[in-house]
């Protein structure tokens, strides 16, 4: 089978597993943005659309099992198997796998084909702008979202909280984009989250303006 005859078993197989586990910021809502980014950036770049599309969808799959330290990692290995079991020729299964191994912002792997390199920053862009805000706040509603005493970490090194999490990652996203059909709205993007911290902080010390 090729990759383009496997969608629908694959759309069918992620609906599926969305439907089994508990609601995250990485699911099948946050899939299909980067779904979306990734054909557009795809169609700009001449991509191959039916790796780039899969890698996209099956890309955090790994996720359902937290206890994994390599997300990506696990993602692959689950995709491999199901694109095996759909009987897909293996160069289309390294070619999708490669993309979704190579994607994670935390584990600093640069991907070396263009449709790694176009899913990494469709999925980094999909951590900025409003979206991204929203998915930082609402990662984990267990914590507080900021440490009262320093909020902002000028004399503390930053630690788990929401807002530390935007000085942690959010803020840095913007240098690592490859192509520049996505650094763009990157760029425009991080200046949003960077007028919301502005905002945050004014609120936060009740300064007027």
């Amino acid at each position: 089978m090729d990759l383009k005859s496997a969608l629908s078993e694959v759309e069918a197989y992620l609906t599926a597993h969305f439907e089994s586990i508990p609601y995250s910021t990485h699911h099948q809502d946050h899939v299909y943005r980067v779904r979306e980014m990734c054909r557009y950036l795809g169609g700009r770049y001449n991509a191959d659309n039916d790796i780039l599309e899969i890698a996209a969808m099956l890309h955090d799959i790994g996720r359902a099992f937290p206890q994994c330290s390599d997300h990506a990692l696990r993602s692959a290995e689950m995709t491999e198997t199901l694109l095996r079991d759909l009987k897909v020729e293996q160069f289309s299964i390294h070619l999708v796998t490669e993309a979704i191994r190579c994607h994670s912002y935390s584990k600093g792997r640069v991907p070396v084909s263009l449709e790694g390199r176009i899913l990494q920053d469709a999925d980094r862009l999909d951590a900025l702008g409003a979206i991204g805000i929203i998915r930082v706040i609402s990662h984990d509603n267990k914590i507080p979202l900021y440490d009262m005493n320093d909020p902002f970490a000028e004399r503390r090194s930053l630690g788990k909280s929401p807002l530390d999490h935007f000085y942690q990652k959010i803020v840095h996203l913007k240098n690592g984009f490859h192509t520049p059909e996505a650094q763009k709205p990157a760029l425009k993007r991080h200046r949003f989250v960077l007028a919301f911290l502005d905002q945050l902080k004014q609120e936060i010390f009740l300064i007027a303006g």
